[in-house]
């Protein structure tokens, strides 16, 4: 048994540094219906803007998507997100932020861990989509805009 335990060790350890990491700033009292999402061109993972807009419309908020500000636009959303390499391309952390007006209200943000197997260890979920990921941050994000029942 004692020959298995750096083994064991080393194999909790690879597993542990596979999780991935998010932290959500929820959007509290403000109810609306609709949001201007900033599309950022500098962004490559080409499922994230459809995921964003998802999960908004499954929140019961509305989309629209711009290049430059609309004016009547109260609420707007940007999002930034890397893309790593391993195997293939695939999302390694997205942030996602609304605005209302100026100041920041609801922020939602994925990462997985650096390092080995070009970030996000021998997950195999580190492949999957931009919705497997952000769905669950952004649907707490946006939690308290749900009507009851």
């Amino acid at each position: 048994m004692r020959a298995m335990r750096p083994f064991i060790l080393g194999a909790a350890a690879l597993l542990t540094a596979c999780a991935s990491t998010s932290t959500v700033r929820p959007v509290s009292g403000a109810k609306f219906e609709t949001v201007c999402i900033e599309r950022n061109a500098d962004v490559y993972v080409e499922d994230l803007l459809p995921a964003i807009e998802d999960a908004f419309r499954r929140n019961g908020i509305a989309t629209r998507v711009f290049d430059t500000s609309p004016a009547p636009c109260p609420y707007r959303v940007t999002y930034a997100a890397s893309r790593r390499w391993d195997l293939k391309p695939f999302m390694s952390d997205a942030r996602i932020s609304l605005y209302h007006d100026r100041e920041l209200v609801g922020e939602a943000t994925y990462a997985l861990p650096s390092g080995v197997f070009g970030g996000g260890g021998i997950n195999p979920d580190k492949w999957r989509g931009a919705s497997f990921k952000i769905d669950p941050i952004l649907d707490k994000m946006l939690a308290s805009l749900k009507s009851p029942g």
